[in-house]
Formats: C-alpha cells, structure tokens, sequence
C-alpha cells in the first residue's frame, strides 16, 4: 500500500522495531554481566544466558510483552528455594523439593497447616540490613495446593499483606510500610506475589509466611489450623534498594546479582535519521515495577554533554508517580513533565508515548493525550550516536518495550498525539 501524504511527509514510520517478534533490531548491540531469568511463550521461567537479550511473555495469557530491560539487582535472601537451611518452620509440616515450581523443575516446597492453635510461620533465619529511608522489594512464588488457605507474606515484622492463592483474591493490609502489593498470575495456579517495603529504621528483619484466618490483618496471628490446608513456596526475593521489583534472581547459598541490561541502537542504522530537522520517536511499553528513586526511560538518547531525548515512563522523584515525558537541548529549552492525573502507571499497564522535536517546537503525548508542546528550537545535535531502547543502565525502564518507531522530520501536534493513541 503506497504511504498515505501528510503535508509532504509519509505517515508510514521510517524504522519500526516490533520487540514481540523476539529478535533485535538491525545493527544492534546488546550486553548484560550475568544470565538473567525471563517467561517463554509457554508461560515457563527459563534462563538466558550471559550477554543474551531477554523476550518475556505474560506467564498467564502467553501475550508476547517484548524486550526486557532491568537494571543491576542483587537477591539478598542467600536461599530462594532450598528450604532445608535458612528457613524456620513453626507449626506446619514442611516438605522440600516436593512441587514443580514456575521455571519446570521439582526445587517448590510445600507447607501444610497444621491442627490446633498457634502461629502457622516459615520464617527465613539469616536476617536482612536495610537502611533508613531506603525502598527495597519483596518477593515470592506460592500455589494453593489443598483446603482454601489464607496466608500472610510480611517482611519486617508488620509489613505486608494478606492473600489467598487459591482465587488470588488480595486480603487486608498490615500496618506497617508496605506499598505496592502486586499478585501477578502465572500457568497451572501460581502465582508472584510482591510489595515495596519502605525503611524506618537502620537495621535488619526477616521474611515471613504466616496462615491466616480471613480478614486478619494481625502480624503474625494465633489461628486455629485445619490439618488439611496447603500451599507451594518458591523464590524468595528481597532486593536492592531503589530496583523495585524485578526478575527473579535464584539463589543457593549465597546473595546473587543480576547485572544490568543495555540494548545499543545506532543511530546511523535509523532510517532516515535527521536529527537536525527534527522527528517523533513513538515507544510502546510496560513497567513492571515502580522503582524508588530516579526515572524509568522507554528510550534514551544522550550526546555526552547536555543535550538528550527520553521517553520517560516515571519518576520516582514525584510525589505518587506519574507518566514522566523528557525532552531536552543544552539545558536551557526543555520539556519535562510530571503526569500525576489517572492513570498513573502500574506494573504491567501498556502504555504507548511520543516526543516529538523539531526547529519550533517539541511535544509529548502519552495514551492518545497531549500532555505538553513547547515553543523553542528543539533541533537535535549531530553529536547524538546511539538510542537506547529500554534505558541505559543508569535509568532502566525495569519492564518490557513492545516496539518503537521513528519518523523523520518535526511534525504538527495532532500527528503526535494520534501516534500515542492506542
């Protein structure tokens, strides 16, 4: 089909990377220290190796997401699956490597609920630090194998929530410093549970896995078991500071980092690449955690000096983080918004935004809304030699680029805002 005019110019993108197709684009470069751990299109955890780019699906829908781009994280919990040290159990009947877990083999353990009345707890031994004012995640994996089992996942004491594995149905919160609880649902009833855990003290805790009666949002709580519940535990995962919660990092004695993933584009192999005539980079993307502190770009570009162009997809900066769009030039002409109107991003929500620049004019549009123009000379410099899908390591989107496209020459603000549009 010939490419539909606009004022002179093809609506048809000059470069168009559709990540879901699991191959990098042309030219491109990709590095990471350490394998890393991503869902197939068959909804399992599988490994891939050092330096190898990463093509996550949803492990429940089977949905392609596209690249996966994270920074560096390290496990601290020194064994996420291996429940025979590090880990005390009171008032359940613990069995190891007794249940296939999410990545296929049989390394999940089993609790079952033990009659009568008392604290039903495993509890990891080795206690974590954590400092004062600093966010960390905290994950795991659990399945309802028998009974309708409440359970309470916390970390420091009173921090958590309280869910049922069985209907993933999200119970009561504690009273302690969580935040953003996610129960994300994968094949054959598993489930990955996770919250943010924000630092009022300088000093360490432990993990916990309590049953609980319903609704009861006690740390901890006396309740009278049935003998019969149970459910499958696996990978635990208490994580970095300000990384949020990213992908599992398995661990077998001892804390393990996971390095960062940095996908390299060169500019030059952009078709139609003007940057000093201007253009409209479009990003397709999810974030899969909110991180704590800094941005979360969709695509990046910099020069070295002060000149750059983001696809911004939050700040942890704000105040209840919104969609962030950054546009900049020497520091001096500049776009740089905070969205904080619904809907403000969550783990997993698609979103699709685009910054456009050119000799008059720069424009940032996120899910069909233009959120800013701005008058100025946006003109790009020739010192910019590489796009950065996913972030560089310094300001990781920490979730997935669907796709991204780039279209030559600056373009009116309706053009901009149709290309956001889902």
């Amino acid at each position: 089909m010939l490419d539909l005019l606009l004022f002179g110019q093809k609506t048809a993108p000059d470069f168009c990377w559709d990540a879901r197709g699991g191959l990098l684009p042309p030219g491109a470069s990709f590095t990471r220290g350490s394998s890393a751990w991503a869902f197939n299109s068959a909804g399992m955890l599988t490994q891939a190796g050092t330096n190898v780019a990463r093509f996550d699906y949803d492990p429940s829908t089977l949905t392609a997401l596209g690249y996966l781009a994270e920074m560096q994280s390290t496990n601290s919990v020194t064994q996420s699956q291996d429940f025979s040290t590090g880990w005390t159990a009171s008032n359940i009947t613990l069995a190891n490597n007794a249940a296939t877990a999410p990545d296929g083999t049989t390394t999940a353990g089993t609790m079952l609920l033990s009659a009568g009345s008392a604290l039903h707890q495993l509890q990891s031994t080795p206690s974590f630090s954590y400092t004062n004012g600093n966010i960390y995640g905290v994950s795991m994996f659990v399945r309802a194998i028998t009974g309708a089992p409440w359970m309470q996942f916390t970390f420091g004491g009173n921090s958590g929530w309280n869910f049922h594995p069985a209907t993933g149905t999200i119970g009561a919160a504690l009273t302690g410093n969580q935040s953003n609880f996610v129960a994300r649902q994968l094949a054959n009833g598993w489930w990955r549970i996770s919250f943010v855990f924000t630092a009022a003290a300088t000093t360490s805790s432990v993990i916990a896995v309590n049953f609980v009666d319903s609704g009861n949002a006690t740390p901890a709580p006396t309740i009278t078991g049935d003998g019969i519940s149970k459910i499958a535990i696996w990978g635990f995962q208490f994580e970095t500071a300000s990384a949020g919660v990213t992908s599992y990092i398995p661990t077998a004695g001892s804390a393990v980092t996971r390095s960062a993933d940095l996908l390299a584009l060169p500019l030059a192999s952009l078709s139609g690449w003007k940057p000093n005539q201007g253009g409209v980079l479009v990003a397709t993307y999810r974030l899969h955690t909110i991180k704590a502190v800094a941005e979360q770009d969709a695509l990046f570009m910099w020069d070295g000096g002060g000149n750059n162009v983001e696809v911004r997809a939050q700040s942890g900066t704000q105040a209840g983080p919104g969609a962030i769009g950054g546009l900049m030039r020497s520091g001096v002409l500049q776009i740089n918004i905070g969205v904080t109107t619904n809907p403000i991003p969550t783990a997993f929500m698609r979103r699709r935004q685009a910054v456009g620049w050119g000799v008059s004019r720069g424009q940032l549009a996120l899910d069909g809304v233009m959120w800013a123009t701005q008058s100025g000379i946006f003109n790009l410099p020739v010192g910019l030699t590489a796009l950065y899908p996913g972030g560089n390591t310094g300001n990781s989107l920490n979730g997935t680029v669907e796709s991204l496209a780039y279209y030559a020459g600056a373009r009116g603000d309706a053009f901009v805002q149709q290309r956001s549009a889902q």
